[in-house]
């Protein structure tokens, strides 16, 4: 009764979320049968709640690592010419960054991360050693994505795609969230999420080319 017909998991705390120091877990979109709920100070436990019918109709437009649930007192929209600079200035950070992965060169590769870089309980110099390690295994690597999406706030960016990796050893395809930071025009990696996922290979393309 208490999430009603249908939940979404959000994913926070995410990293931004972590930088900031905020607490709290379980955070999610859903419906209830006691729709009073949804009108009490406090009684939401940090849930987004809305009536049965509601969280039935958004079900319409929700597809899963596609869609972005972005909780925010207000959305400020970038114009379509700012949306397309800033777009394709992450975009050949993106391709640089796949490039120095291919390339195996681990200088190169980890220029593209911040020292306070985290992620699958690895900080900056675990994660450095770690693909070292793999570089060093793998003859060859081959990266290719697809489905980019962009979600920015000030000088912190969240991107979402979809991910094929092959080599001469291992191969997977998923969806992967980079949180990204710009700072003085560089863009640093703090963050990677990764989701196995069954491949669709229409969804992927190499790189990431004009404009799209």
């Amino acid at each position: 009764e208490k999430y009603g017909v249908r939940a979404f998991v959000m994913n926070y705390p995410n990293r931004f979320d972590l930088l900031k120091k905020k607490d709290g877990f379980g955070i999610w979109l859903h419906g209830t049968n006691e729709p009073i709920r949804a009108r009490l100070p406090y009684s939401t436990e940090g849930c987004v709640i809305v009536n049965n019918n509601d969280i039935m109709e958004l079900s319409n437009y929700i597809i899963l690592n596609r869609i972005p649930i972005i909780v925010e007192e207000e959305l400020d929209y970038l114009s379509l010419e700012q949306g397309m600079n800033d777009k394709n200035e992450m975009g050949n950070f993106i391709n640089n960054w796949i490039e120095s992965w291919e390339g195996m060169n681990i200088d190169k590769y980890i220029e593209n991360y911040s020292k306070h870089f985290y992620s699958q309980k690895k900080n900056w110099r675990r994660w450095r050693n770690y693909k070292r390690r793999l570089f060093n295994k793998y003859s060859h690597i081959n990266v290719e994505i697809g489905d980019l999406s962009i979600i920015e706030k000030g000088n912190n960016y969240i991107l979402n795609f979809k991910q094929r990796f092959m080599s001469d050893q291992y191969s997977d395809y998923g969806t992967k969230r980079l949180y990204i930071v710009k700072n003085d025009g560089k863009f640093n990696i703090i963050g990677e999420e990764w989701e196995e996922v069954e491949p669709f290979y229409a969804d992927v393309k190499r790189g990431i080319s004009n404009g799209k």
